[in-house]
């Protein structure tokens, strides 16, 4: 389940985008998981998209913390060492 509690630690956003995945992979629409987690269906496109383009060492650097979208679309206008230098 998708739902605020307080006692669960917050997902990263790299857990996120392979939570999205994994279930439009099994074939849940996003229409449907927009709906279910009231977000736009914008939202759920660009997380579904949020890792291509960037280097395993830099994911490997991020996948703990919480960022922005943004964070990716700047990391992809780099090469994979200047990707993983400001990933630190």
């Amino acid at each position: 389940s998708y739902t605020y509690n307080k006692r669960v630690n917050r997902l990263s956003t790299i857990q996120e985008h392979w939570m999205i995945r994994r279930a439009v992979d099994r074939g849940v629409s996003p229409e449907r998981l927009a709906r279910a987690l009231s977000v736009d269906l914008s939202a759920i496109a660009t997380k579904l998209h949020l890792l291509e383009g960037v280097c395993a060492e830099a994911l490997h650097v991020l996948r703990d913390r919480e960022f922005s979208p943004g964070v990716t679309k700047a990391l992809r206008q780099m090469k994979p060492t200047r990707q993983i230098e400001c990933a630190e």
